[in-house]
């Protein structure tokens, strides 16, 4: 991608309400796929809205699969065989892809949610399973740069290099885990100047989570950040 630019996506279908008027700001969407919240048919009504916006100007759709930790919200960290990872993975997408296709699109990427988005970013055998995801139905794939995940998607899936316009970040690069302190930023002028760091870190896109706190808000902030500093927002994909 030319520096100038940028993809920004949220993740979408989980039940926070702000899909619709997300979906109007966004170039890229990650699906929920029913386990970690939401349902099938809540995914299905958002995925035909953002066909339904796909046909007036690009708008890339994505396979946003978590673990089956509905209480937790797929943030919590579990016991799970990698097994179990792989097939909840393998079963979310492959739904999903049906979806699209009755829906008379595709996805082009993929994208863990949660816990199983940290633990592919720094496990090698995890970030392997994502791969093999990816691979089955030729997706690119969303993650940290330079993690795990990064490293495994080489020479075999396209990757993307992501940063998140709304949650905080350690001094070493990673982020601050949920819960702590300084784990989510909630004022548009702090991830306006976030995003313009990431951006000028090189981040293939950027997201905002939709069920952040004020996600519409900080979602108009992050797109206006980039277009002020000259970027194009377009789907990585395109």
């Amino acid at each position: 991608m030319s520096s100038l630019v940028i993809d920004l996506n949220a993740d979408l279908a989980e039940g926070a309400g702000w899909d619709g008027p997300l979906l109007q700001v966004v170039t890229s969407v990650n699906l929920c796929c029913g386990a970690h919240a939401g349902s099938v048919a809540e995914t299905d009504r958002v995925l035909r809205l953002a066909v339904a916006e796909k046909q007036v100007r690009p708008l890339g759709i994505g396979a946003h699969p978590g673990l089956p930790d509905r209480q937790g919200m797929g943030r919590t960290i579990l016991e799970y065989s990698l097994e179990n990872m792989s097939d909840w993975m393998n079963y979310q997408v492959e739904v999903l892809v049906g979806l699209a296709e009755k829906a008379g699109t595709r996805l082009v990427h993929l994208k863990p949610h949660g816990t199983l988005y940290h633990m592919a970013c720094s496990v090698g055998e995890v970030a392997a399973a994502v791969v093999r995801v990816a691979q089955r139905f030729d997706l690119a794939v969303l993650g940290l740069p330079a993690s795990a995940l990064h490293m495994a998607c080489q020479g075999r899936v396209p990757f993307w290099a992501e940063g998140f316009a709304e949650r905080g970040y350690t001094p070493e690069g990673g982020l601050i885990p949920r819960g702590q302190l300084g784990d989510l930023l909630t004022d548009p002028d702090a991830v306006s100047a976030q995003v313009g760091r990431l951006a000028g870190d090189g981040v293939a896109t950027i997201c905002v989570h939709g069920d952040s706190p004020g996600a519409l808000a900080l979602a108009i902030a992050a797109r206006r950040s980039l277009a002020l500093a000259g970027y194009r927002l377009q789907p990585v994909s395109t």
